[in-house]
This record gives C-alpha cells, structure tokens and sequence, in this order.
C-alpha cells in the first residue's frame, strides 16, 4: 500500500461490526472474515501488535499448512512466553479486499476463547491487530457499527 496516497485515491471497503456484550459495561467487537473460503469469527483488537489466527482453530482452515517456529515468543493479556508460529494461507479476505498467500501469524489463544466460553459467547479464529488496521487506515464507527478499511 502506499502510504503517501489520500484515502480520496483509495478504493474502500465497509464492514460491518458485531459488539459482544461483557456484561461490566465492556464489549469485543467481531467481524467474520474469509480464509480459503470459510468463514472465521475474528476480534478486531487496536491494543494487539499483530494479526493472528488461533492454533487450534487454525487447522480447520488450513489443514495441509506448514507452521514455522518463528524463534520468538509473544505476550498478552492473559498469556505469557507464548510460543509464535507462521504459516501461509492460499486466500484471505475482508469485506472486498482478498490477499492470496497471506502469511499470518499462529498463536495459541485458547485462553481468549475461554473467556468468551464461559460468558456464554462464541469462541474466535482469530484477532485482526494493530499491523493490519493501520496499515488499511481503519476507521471503527461504533454509531453505524461498521469498520471502513482503505487499500
């Protein structure tokens, strides 16, 4: 993408937003996304550095995928020395935008997926993060509920 074009010279996509209530005034928001044509529940998460994918529920997407160690551990809320993985995904795709051979980060996040559980809540494949938000300039509308991405 090139940084230095306007959002006016940019084709955009709008996506719309589900919020999750928490129950102590908090929410997630979630959007549905597609990876080799199935569709995946996803957090969109400001506070997360990087765009990944649940290990567990990764397979269901890519069942042939390769993971490679990366050599790096992650941290987060609720998790510690997480171990990181890559792999490449055939096709990804949000709202109009579509990416084939996507390299995305794999990350066990079961402990996210507990929580939700055990709110009575559906478990996510994934967290769209920071890199991918801001690298399509993301603008959440919380009023129209939805996620305008520019590319």
């Amino acid at each position: 993408m090139n940084l230095f074009k306007t959002k006016e010279n940019l084709k955009k996509t709008i996506i719309p937003l589900r919020f999750t209530d928490l129950g102590d005034g908090g929410c997630h928001i979630i959007i549905k996304a597609r990876m080799n044509g199935k569709i995946a529940r996803m957090i969109i998460d400001t506070g997360a550095s990087h765009t990944m994918f649940d290990r567990i529920r990764f397979e269901r997407f890519a069942a042939d995928a390769t993971l490679e160690k990366s050599g790096q551990s992650s941290t987060g809320v609720g998790g510690n020395n997480m171990e990181t993985h890559y792999s490449m995904v055939k096709k990804f795709s949000i709202g109009d935008m579509k990416f084939m051979n996507y390299e995305v980060v794999i990350l066990d996040i079961s402990h996210v997926n507990q929580a939700l559980e055990s709110g009575g809540m559906r478990p996510v494949d994934g967290i769209i993060g920071g890199d991918f938000l801001s690298e399509y300039r993301a603008i959440i509308d919380y009023y129209k509920k939805e996620m305008t991405l520019f590319y």
